[in-house]
């Protein structure tokens, strides 16, 4: 038998795979969140001569919190929790057109 249960040192899942991951992805994403929010109640722009965004960009990054204000057009982890098929940009590095899913 080939299979990893009969292995003498096999690994059990105790959830599956893709549960630990949504489950991951959301947690990260309420800690960015709340990071976000918690520099945002805390950077002083009273002074930053009415430049509000600019005032909290160098809040964020003076927290090291690189992820904050950003474009939400960035890459998200949690949209290929479903098999959906892959957008390369409509060429694909061997010019046939085939449709790849994620």
């Amino acid at each position: 038998d080939h299979s990893c249960g009969a292995c003498s040192n096999a690994g059990v899942y105790m959830v599956e795979l893709r549960e630990f991951a949504e489950a991951y992805l959301e947690a990260q994403q309420e800690m960015q969140e709340a990071n976000c929010e918690a520099v945002q109640e805390n950077c002083n722009c009273q002074y930053y001569y009415g430049d509000d965004q600019a005032c909290l960009n160098k809040c964020y990054k003076d927290a090291g919190l690189d992820y904050c204000g950003e474009d939400q057009n960035d890459f998200n982890a949690a949209e290929f929790l479903e098999c959906r098929e892959a957008d390369f940009g409509g060429n694909n590095y061997y010019g046939n057109n085939a449709q790849y899913y994620i």
